[in-house]
Protein backbone atom coordinates (compact mmCIF):
# COMPACT_ATOMS: atom_id res chain seq x y z
CA UNK A 1 0.00 0.00 0.00
CA UNK A 2 1.04 3.59 -0.61
CA UNK A 3 1.19 5.03 2.90
CA UNK A 4 1.24 8.83 3.28
CA UNK A 5 4.49 10.40 4.41
CA UNK A 6 5.04 13.59 6.39
CA UNK A 7 8.26 15.54 6.87
CA UNK A 8 9.21 16.19 10.49
CA UNK A 9 11.78 18.92 11.29
CA UNK A 10 14.51 18.83 13.90
CA UNK A 11 14.08 21.34 16.71
CA UNK A 12 16.57 24.20 16.53
CA UNK A 13 16.32 24.86 20.26
CA UNK A 14 19.32 23.79 22.34
CA UNK A 15 19.07 22.50 25.89
CA UNK A 16 15.37 21.64 25.71
CA UNK A 17 14.28 18.66 27.80
CA UNK A 18 12.54 15.92 25.83
CA UNK A 19 9.26 16.32 27.71
CA UNK A 20 9.08 20.13 27.35
CA UNK A 21 7.80 20.08 23.78
CA UNK A 22 6.14 17.66 21.35
CA UNK A 23 9.40 15.92 20.60
CA UNK A 24 9.95 12.64 18.85
CA UNK A 25 12.79 10.38 19.86
CA UNK A 26 13.92 6.86 19.07
CA UNK A 27 12.31 3.92 20.82
CA UNK A 28 15.30 3.35 23.11
CA UNK A 29 16.21 -0.22 23.93
CA UNK A 30 15.43 -2.28 20.88
CA UNK A 31 18.49 -1.21 18.90
CA UNK A 32 21.94 -2.34 20.14
CA UNK A 33 23.29 1.20 20.11
CA UNK A 34 23.73 3.20 23.30
CA UNK A 35 25.81 6.19 24.31
CA UNK A 36 26.28 8.15 27.51
CA UNK A 37 23.37 10.45 26.63
CA UNK A 38 21.08 7.43 26.26
CA UNK A 39 21.99 6.10 29.69
CA UNK A 40 21.78 9.54 31.28
CA UNK A 41 18.28 9.92 29.80
CA UNK A 42 17.16 6.59 31.28
CA UNK A 43 18.70 7.53 34.64
CA UNK A 44 16.22 10.43 34.87
CA UNK A 45 13.18 8.12 34.88
CA UNK A 46 12.26 8.52 38.54
CA UNK A 47 9.08 6.42 38.22
CA UNK A 48 11.12 3.38 37.19
CA UNK A 49 13.80 3.95 39.83
CA UNK A 50 11.31 4.25 42.67
CA UNK A 51 9.37 1.15 41.59
CA UNK A 52 12.52 -0.99 41.34
CA UNK A 53 13.87 0.21 44.67
CA UNK A 54 10.61 -0.52 46.49
CA UNK A 55 10.52 -4.09 45.18
CA UNK A 56 14.22 -4.85 45.65
CA UNK A 57 14.19 -3.49 49.18
CA UNK A 58 11.73 -6.25 50.12
CA UNK A 59 13.53 -9.22 48.57
CA UNK A 60 17.33 -8.85 48.27
CA UNK A 61 18.54 -8.83 51.88
CA UNK A 62 21.28 -11.48 52.24
CA UNK A 63 20.45 -12.84 48.76
CA UNK A 64 22.46 -13.42 45.58
CA UNK A 65 21.25 -11.19 42.75
CA UNK A 66 21.68 -11.57 38.99
CA UNK A 67 21.30 -8.35 36.97
CA UNK A 68 20.74 -9.11 33.26
CA UNK A 69 21.66 -6.26 30.92
CA UNK A 70 23.15 -4.32 33.81
CA UNK A 71 23.95 -1.23 31.72
CA UNK A 72 26.58 1.48 32.10
CA UNK A 73 25.64 2.40 35.66
CA UNK A 74 24.83 -1.12 36.93
CA UNK A 75 21.85 0.44 38.69
CA UNK A 76 20.10 -2.62 40.05
CA UNK A 77 23.20 -4.65 40.86
CA UNK A 78 24.70 -1.81 42.90
CA UNK A 79 21.38 -0.89 44.48
CA UNK A 80 20.82 -4.52 45.52
CA UNK A 81 24.14 -4.56 47.38
CA UNK A 82 23.31 -1.25 49.05
CA UNK A 83 20.00 -2.78 50.16
CA UNK A 84 21.74 -5.77 51.74
CA UNK A 85 22.33 -8.37 49.02
CA UNK A 86 25.24 -10.69 49.85
CA UNK A 87 26.40 -10.59 46.22
CA UNK A 88 25.34 -9.12 42.88
CA UNK A 89 26.46 -10.20 39.42
CA UNK A 90 25.91 -7.91 36.46
CA UNK A 91 25.92 -9.27 32.91
CA UNK A 92 26.31 -6.86 30.00
CA UNK A 93 26.59 -7.94 26.35
CA UNK A 94 27.70 -4.72 24.65
CA UNK A 95 31.44 -4.10 24.82
CA UNK A 96 31.22 -0.29 24.96
CA UNK A 97 28.63 -0.41 27.74
CA UNK A 98 30.65 -3.02 29.64
CA UNK A 99 33.67 -0.67 29.64
CA UNK A 100 31.56 2.17 31.07
CA UNK A 101 30.11 -0.18 33.69
CA UNK A 102 33.60 -1.33 34.67
CA UNK A 103 34.69 2.28 35.23
CA UNK A 104 31.61 3.02 37.34
CA UNK A 105 32.01 -0.15 39.38
CA UNK A 106 35.51 0.92 40.40
CA UNK A 107 33.98 3.95 42.12
CA UNK A 108 31.46 1.88 44.11
CA UNK A 109 32.32 1.58 47.79
CA UNK A 110 30.99 -1.99 48.08
CA UNK A 111 32.56 -3.25 44.83
CA UNK A 112 33.97 -6.39 46.51
CA UNK A 113 30.41 -7.73 46.60
CA UNK A 114 29.83 -7.18 42.87
CA UNK A 115 30.94 -9.05 39.74
CA UNK A 116 30.68 -7.81 36.16
CA UNK A 117 30.75 -10.02 33.06
CA UNK A 118 30.86 -9.04 29.37
CA UNK A 119 28.59 -11.53 27.59
CA UNK A 120 25.01 -12.35 26.77
CA UNK A 121 23.20 -13.79 29.77
CA UNK A 122 22.42 -16.84 27.66
CA UNK A 123 26.18 -17.42 27.32
CA UNK A 124 26.99 -16.73 30.97
CA UNK A 125 28.31 -19.82 32.75
CA UNK A 126 28.55 -20.24 36.52
CA UNK A 127 28.06 -22.89 39.16
CA UNK A 128 26.18 -20.40 41.34
CA UNK A 129 22.42 -20.20 41.58
CA UNK A 130 20.76 -16.87 42.25
CA UNK A 131 17.88 -15.96 44.56
CA UNK A 132 16.81 -12.88 42.61
CA UNK A 133 16.94 -11.96 38.92
CA UNK A 134 16.52 -8.30 38.05
CA UNK A 135 16.59 -6.76 34.59
CA UNK A 136 15.47 -3.75 32.60
CA UNK A 137 15.28 -5.35 29.16
CA UNK A 138 11.55 -5.04 28.47
CA UNK A 139 11.95 -2.24 25.94
CA UNK A 140 9.38 0.37 24.94
CA UNK A 141 7.29 -2.48 23.55
CA UNK A 142 7.22 -5.69 25.57
CA UNK A 143 9.68 -8.18 24.09
CA UNK A 144 11.60 -5.74 21.89
CA UNK A 145 14.85 -6.41 23.78
CA UNK A 146 14.46 -10.19 23.93
CA UNK A 147 13.48 -10.39 27.59
CA UNK A 148 11.52 -13.63 27.18
CA UNK A 149 14.50 -15.58 25.85
CA UNK A 150 16.90 -14.19 28.45
CA UNK A 151 14.62 -14.65 31.46
CA UNK A 152 13.50 -18.16 30.48
CA UNK A 153 17.12 -19.20 30.03
CA UNK A 154 18.00 -17.77 33.44
CA UNK A 155 15.13 -19.67 35.05
CA UNK A 156 16.41 -22.93 33.57
CA UNK A 157 20.12 -22.53 34.27
CA UNK A 158 20.96 -19.72 36.69
CA UNK A 159 18.18 -19.28 39.24
CA UNK A 160 17.20 -21.23 42.33
CA UNK A 161 13.81 -22.86 42.51
CA UNK A 162 11.33 -20.18 43.50
CA UNK A 163 13.67 -17.31 42.72
CA UNK A 164 12.17 -13.82 42.55
CA UNK A 165 12.14 -12.18 39.09
CA UNK A 166 11.89 -8.40 38.71
CA UNK A 167 9.90 -7.46 36.70
CA UNK A 168 7.95 -10.71 36.48
CA UNK A 169 5.52 -9.64 33.71
CA UNK A 170 4.66 -6.81 31.34
CA UNK A 171 1.78 -5.73 29.14
CA UNK A 172 1.87 -3.72 25.92
CA UNK A 173 -1.23 -1.78 24.90
CA UNK A 174 -1.91 -0.86 21.28
CA UNK A 175 -4.06 1.98 19.94
CA UNK A 176 -4.50 3.60 16.54
CA UNK A 177 -3.52 7.27 16.21
CA UNK A 178 -2.93 9.90 13.56
CA UNK A 179 0.29 11.71 14.38
CA UNK A 180 -0.71 14.99 12.71
CA UNK A 181 -3.97 15.07 14.68
CA UNK A 182 -2.38 13.92 17.90
CA UNK A 183 0.03 16.80 18.54
CA UNK A 184 0.90 20.22 17.17
CA UNK A 185 4.37 21.26 16.01
CA UNK A 186 5.83 17.77 16.19
CA UNK A 187 9.63 17.73 15.83
CA UNK A 188 12.68 15.60 16.53
CA UNK A 189 14.73 16.50 19.55
CA UNK A 190 18.22 17.66 18.43
CA UNK A 191 19.95 14.84 20.32
CA UNK A 192 18.06 12.26 18.24
CA UNK A 193 20.00 13.04 15.06
CA UNK A 194 23.34 11.60 16.15
CA UNK A 195 21.64 8.60 17.73
CA UNK A 196 19.72 7.85 14.52
CA UNK A 197 22.92 8.07 12.46
CA UNK A 198 24.68 5.65 14.83
CA UNK A 199 21.82 3.15 14.51
CA UNK A 200 21.93 3.36 10.70
CA UNK A 201 25.71 2.94 10.80
CA UNK A 202 25.38 -0.15 12.98
CA UNK A 203 22.73 -1.58 10.66
CA UNK A 204 24.68 -0.80 7.48
CA UNK A 205 21.92 1.30 5.89
CA UNK A 206 18.84 3.40 6.78
CA UNK A 207 15.59 1.62 7.66
CA UNK A 208 12.22 2.41 9.24
CA UNK A 209 12.83 3.15 12.91
CA UNK A 210 10.29 2.77 15.65
CA UNK A 211 9.78 6.17 17.28
CA UNK A 212 8.54 7.37 20.65
CA UNK A 213 6.60 10.52 21.50
CA UNK A 214 8.14 12.09 24.57
CA UNK A 215 5.08 13.90 25.90
CA UNK A 216 1.71 13.01 27.36
CA UNK A 217 -1.15 13.15 24.89
CA UNK A 218 -4.86 13.83 25.10
CA UNK A 219 -6.58 10.41 25.58
CA UNK A 220 -9.64 11.63 23.65
CA UNK A 221 -7.50 11.66 20.48
CA UNK A 222 -6.62 7.98 20.78
CA UNK A 223 -8.75 5.38 18.99
CA UNK A 224 -8.52 2.63 21.62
Amino acid sequence: PDFPHISIPVSEKEGVELEEENNLFISVGEYPVYDKDSYDFMEKDDNVSVAYEEVLDDIVDNKKVLDIGTGAYMDWALLSVELGASKAVGVEAMESTYKLAKENLEKFKYKKYVELHNCLSTKFETEEKFDVCVSEIIGCIGGSEGAEVSINDAKKRLLKEGAKIVPYSCQTYVAGVCLEELVDNIQFHPSAVGYINNIFLHNGSPFDLRLALRKEIDPSKVDA
